[in-house]
């Protein structure tokens, strides 16, 4: 019978494919990937930030250092995943990707080149992370002590950018300038794929002002119920992650079956119909089968071929 954790992933590996309205990435002339310490974040197409716990600079999840010798190229590259069987084992340093395919996350790389070897070691311990020392980034040249000092009532506008390029509190402190050049753009909190959309918020430069996006308004207009958030595609634009249900806020304790086909399970922290008569019989199906119910036991749904009946795929 399938796991709860192998139905989620087999479950975003169908649903990422149903992906909302998309947007503009913000790329202002070319990308910046030179700093990245406790006071400057990349830009989110370099795929990189800053991880106050750990004091070091780490790629996304599913990308690692396009230079990792380098000590001021704080760029990351997708990595190659490994091809997903409706579970990436237990390393809990794995995860997956919208393709449903394995990755490794933030910090890590794949132990061996192995296909069948799903689990994930250090990789970030590169120059580019250990050369960033938090407590020195505003000392080390003369040109951080303009850019990086975080003092919120310095009036300089290079380093005060949390205070006026937002348009007042409307967007978060790392956006650019809102300007014209900008003018209708989009940017998502979220600077990774789909696996963090429940951490991605979106934002819309407007008359010079960073404004919160209806996301849920967006995804309703295209014949869904809410989103779960925003994300970068491969496209490197924001593109919206839209889902049916009600949409509230849920944990795994929140899974049911509210009838013999529908399921409501707990995606992302929001609630979600799960039809499974068409999660099981449909054309996007994993494994087609002739029927789809849900199964209280479990909590997924069960799959199977007439005839067989309890006897879930």
């Amino acid at each position: 019978m399938t796991s709860s954790r192998s139905f989620r992933t087999i479950l975003l590996a169908l649903t990422a494919g149903a992906l909302g309205a998309v947007g503009c990435v913000i790329t202002v002339g070319e990308v910046d990937c030179s700093e990245c310490n406790a006071d400057v974040d990349p830009d989110p197409l370099c795929h990189s930030e800053f991880n106050e716990a750990s004091g070091q600079c780490e790629c996304d999840d599913g990308y690692d250092w396009e230079n990792p010798n380098a000590t001021d190229d704080f760029e990351c590259e997708r990595v190659d995943s490994k091809p997903g069987t409706g579970d990436c084992g237990t390393d809990p340093n794995t995860t997956t990707n919208a393709n449903g395919d394995c990755v490794c996350v933030a910090g890590f790389d794949w132990c061996s080149s192995d296909p069948a070897d799903l689990t994930c070691c250090g990789s970030n311990d590169t120059e580019n992370a250990t050369t960033v020392d938090p407590s020195e980034t505003t000392d080390t040249d003369a040109t951080d002590t303009d850019t990086t000092d975080t003092d919120v009532t310095d009036t300089d506008t290079s380093d005060t950018q949390a205070d006026t390029s937002t348009g007042g509190d409307t967007g978060p402190a790392d956006l650019p300038t809102c300007d014209g050049t900008l003018e209708g753009q989009t940017a998502c909190t979220n600077n990774g794929d789909v696996s963090g959309v429940e951490d991605g918020v979106a934002y819309l430069c407007e008359g010079g002002e960073w404004t919160a996006v209806d996301m849920d308004e967006i995804c309703v207009f295209d014949g869904d119920d809410f989103a779960y958030g925003c994300y970068f595609n491969d496209n490197d634009e924001v593109a919206y992650f839209c889902g049916s249900g009600p949409g509230t806020d849920c944990t795994d304790a929140d899974d049911s079956c509210s009838s013999e086909t529908l399921l409501q399970s707990c995606l992302f922290g929001k609630l979600t119909d799960v039809d499974c008569e068409q999660f099981c019989t449909g054309k996007e199906a994993k494994i087609q089968t002739d029927f789809g119910t849900c199964d209280s036991e479990s909590l997924t749904c069960c799959c199977f071929d007439e005839g067989d009946e309890g006897n879930c795929q």
